[in-house]
Parts: C-alpha cells; structure tokens; sequence
C-alpha cells in the first residue's frame, strides 16, 4: 500500500508545547506536521490514567512559602488578621474587624492567564476567599477542600490576598500556588474508552454554577451531604458523600429554558448498588421526565437527555433512595445539547467552553485535487459534517459526515456532484472506519470494509487543506486516525485500510 502523504492519531498522537503534530513518512524519515487548534477556553479530558484532567501548560510557580514549610515567612497580615501555623497550615484568626488576610506580591504579566489552587479548611471562618488585586477579583469559596480558580492579569504585579471572615474565628490555608497557565488552544487526546481518540467539541456551557460542591443542592428529610469525603475522578479528595434513605430528595433546580438538555454526573455508592434517578420538572405544565439508574462501587458517567417546551422548567438530580446507603457525586453538568460532552468544571458560577476547530493548511503538495483517499476512523457525536478536504475558496471539497447515516459528499464549484449515504453505518457515538476515494468517474466509500460505489463526474482544482470543523452547532465526535493519500488506492487496499 502506498505510504500516506499526511496522517495523525492511530495511537501515534504527537503534541508539541501548543501544536497538534501531524506527520508525513519519506522513506524511513517522520516529517512534522504542525495542524492548528482553535479553543479560546480550558478544556478537560480524560487522560491515560483515566482521571479526568485540565488541558493546560503551567509556568513556574509564583507564590514564595506556598506550603508554609517556612512558617508564616513572606506572607504579610493585615491590621485585623493575626498568622500561626496549625498542623503545617496558615492559620488566620479574625478580631476586631468583619474579615482578616494574609498577603504577598509577586511579578506577572499584563494580559496572561495564571492558574491558581490550593487547599482551605473553614475551621470556625464564615466565609473564606481568595483574592487578586490585578484585576481585582473575588473567588469565593463554598467549601472546605481543594480550590481551582483562574485569572487574566490586568497589570505587571498582583497581591494574592487569603481572606478569613468571622470576627474571634479562624480559617486554615494550605498549598497556595500561582502559575502561569496556558489554556487555550491546546489539543485534547481523550482516553474516556481507554484508546486514544482526539476530542473535536462544540460550545457549551455547564448550567450548573457548583459542578463538584453538592453542599449547595437542596436535600429532604433525613438526606445529608458531607464534603470531601474520596477522591473523585480527578485524583485528588474532592468528592462529596450523600446519605440517603427512600422517600428523602436531593436536587438542584436550574431554569434552564425551552430546548433540549442533557444532564451528567459521576456517581458510585461505597458498597453495594443503590437507584436513583435523573429528572426534569416543567414548572408550567407540570409535566416530567426522568430516567432510573443503577450506581456501583465504580465511578461512571451516567447521562440523561430530555426535551421541554417552555421556558420555566428545574433539572435536578434526583436520588430517591429506593435501596439506601452512601451515594458518592462528582462532576455534575447541566448542558443545551442532545448528548453529554467533556466536563466543564464551574466554582460560582456557569463555564462556557468554546467550539474546537483543527486545520491544517499550506499542505497543497500532499493532496492531489484529481484522485486520492481521505480515511478517517472517526465516532461521530451528531449530524453534520466533520472530516474535509477543502479548497482555500472552499469552492472544490471532499466531506464525510453524519446525517442519519455516515455520508460523503464531493463538492465542485461550490455545487454539489456526489452525495452518497451508507445505510448500514447508522449509529452515533460509534467508531467506523470510513476511507472516500474519490476520483472522477471511479468513486467509492469504504465503511469497516464494506464499499458503496459513488457515481459522478468532476474535476477538482485546489484541494488544499484538511479540517475537522463544525456545520452551524453541530457535527462533532472523536477522531482516532486520520490519513490522507494522493492516489486512489485499489480495491484491496482499501478493504484492508477499513477492515
């Protein structure tokens, strides 16, 4: 089989500082391919260890003594705090005055971004935050454990302030650290299967303002909840623990809108197996939707899509206890959108995580506009196009994408002159195995093996560039492979490149 002239993924996924590398083969040589990303948010993803992680790159650290090792050495309080060390925490009491902080000051950038976390315990503190003074902002802390908060820097220096509310009480600080964190348009190589697959997502926005803080949902009766009390799929103690009995409610109401939402948490009880459901209440018409759900002692992602048609409507999570027990959450999400996408975590308030589009231009000498292959293993999420070969006028393409069924399309001159639809490949959020040869006169699809032929003529001038881009909100999936060749590779080979 000739050797492809661009290809990505299949398990060979290359990631340089902020780059998507693709590659090109010249005899036994890997050429690099750099292919541009666009996501101007954070991302998540699930990484080869199966924990679900921020997509960042993190500078130095910033804070001096940020684990108090050194006492209470470079942090400075204010007129109302006075500063101990409890247990190798900063211990901050509050007299005389409704809050006290301690403070430093260090050196950042105008207009980059810096990841900031550490760890607080309320001890006897009414209310803990966190505090920059470039841009001047507030992170409010609702719970005792890890916190993760992000900022633009509005100025050369900021003043990090660790507030303690509560005149005569006190609070513990922990693990303060700053970096500066380089968030968007890095790529994301997901292993939620425990393969390799790159994620290719649409905008969205968690709804839920407290993704992993259940202390602020509401509960019934007996029901409690209990922060922090295991370690969550993202590896550190930050899961919460609900404590139910049948007949007892725990939920949060979001109005959410007309439309269609589906709704995500992860979930696992600490023995045994416990059902809960996942609802919808219409607050108009009192109509509702729910679906039940069997939790086991390992984390799972369980999802529930609905559609409402008024614009007063609550989603909460229901767990009506019907078996009893310790019910552990993490990672709840609230979003527009006919299927779950990657976690977006949120602190305070609802997160939007932008669209990702991947292009890869300038690669004219490794498409060939009169034959060629274009082979994607691919799971798409929902309708639309995806995969393409493009032309700089966008005039001359070759498409594949879903539409009840996996389609290609050929386009000259901005006019349609193939479409073809493979019945059997019918399932969303399944990976195929998808070559288009395309050629005049002499086209075919290939899925898992299989060939539809394609009838149509056509002459294709400046194919130019590869993209993995959206139609209006839709078409999105993960992508495991991508190649490219500039011949229309024969029968056999394509049985075999599909198979």
């Amino acid at each position: 089989m000739a050797n492809p002239s661009l290809q990505i993924g299949n398990d060979n996924w290359a990631i340089k500082e902020d780059n998507l590398l693709g590659y090109s083969t010249a005899g036994t040589r890997f050429v690099p391919q750099p292919i541009t990303m666009t996501r101007a948010t954070l991302g998540t993803r699930v990484n080869p260890s199966g924990l679900v992680e921020d997509v960042e790159l993190l500078g130095s650290e910033l804070v001096t003594n940020g684990d108090f090792a050194s006492g209470t050495t470079d942090w400075t309080p204010n007129a109302s705090a006075t500063l101990s060390i409890d247990s190798d925490r900063l211990k901050i009491n509050v007299s005389g005055a409704g809050s006290g902080y301690a403070h430093q000051t260090f050196t950042v950038e105008n207009g980059k971004k810096y990841k900031c976390t550490g760890t607080i315990d309320f001890g006897t503190a009414s209310q803990m935050r966190f505090y920059v003074s470039n841009p001047g902002q507030f992170f409010d802390i609702t719970q005792s454990g890890n916190f993760d908060f992000t900022f633009t820097s509005t100025g050369t220096s900021t003043q990090v302030r660790l507030y303690t509310y509560g005149d005569g009480n006190y609070g513990f600080w922990d693990n303060i650290s700053v970096k500066e964190a380089t968030i968007d348009n890095l790529p994301r190589v997901d292993y939620t299967d425990g393969t390799s697959s790159l994620l290719v997502e649409p905008m969205r926005t968690n709804l839920i303002p407290e993704s992993s803080d259940f202390t602020t949902w509401t509960t019934t009766g007996s029901a409690e909840v209990t922060p922090n009390t295991t370690i969550s799929p993202d590896g550190t103690q930050n899961a919460d623990t609900l404590n139910i009995f049948s007949g007892n409610f725990f939920y949060k109401p979001i109005t959410s809108g007309a439309g269609t939402f589906t709704l995500s948490c992860y979930v696992k009880v600490a023995s045994g197996t416990l059902d809960f459901k996942m609802q919808s209440f219409n607050g108009t018409d009192g109509a509702d939707a729910s679906s039940t759900f069997t939790a086991n002692t390992n984390w799972q992602r369980f999802e529930f899509t609905t559609t409402v048609t008024t614009d007063s409507n609550f989603y909460p999570i229901q767990v009506s206890g019907l078996t009893g027990g310790d019910f552990l959450i993490w990672g709840a999400q609230l979003e527009a959108g006919s299927y779950p996408t990657s976690y977006i975590k949120t602190s305070g308030s609802t997160v939007t995580r932008n669209q990702e589009t991947y292009t890869k231009t300038g690669i004219s000498d490794k498409i060939n506009s009169e034959e060629g292959v274009l082979f994607v293993e691919i799971a798409f999420s929902d309708a639309g196009r995806l995969a393409i070969l493009n032309s700089d006028a966008s005039d001359d393409q070759v498409v594949l994408g879903f539409s009840g069924t996996v389609f290609c399309r050929i386009r000259e001159n901005g006019a349609n002159v193939v479409t073809q639809f493979v019945s059997s490949a019918n399932q969303l959020n399944t990976y195929y195995k998808i070559a288009v040869k395309y050629k005049s006169g002499s086209s075919a699809i290939w899925v898992d093996g299989n060939e539809t032929v394609v009838a149509g003529t056509f002459t294709l001038n400046d194919l130019s560039k590869i993209l993995f881009i959206s139609e209006g909100s839709r078409t999105y999936g993960k992508v495991k492979q991508l190649q490219i060749f500039k011949t229309a590779l024969s029968d056999s080979e394509l049985a075999t490149l599909t198979t």
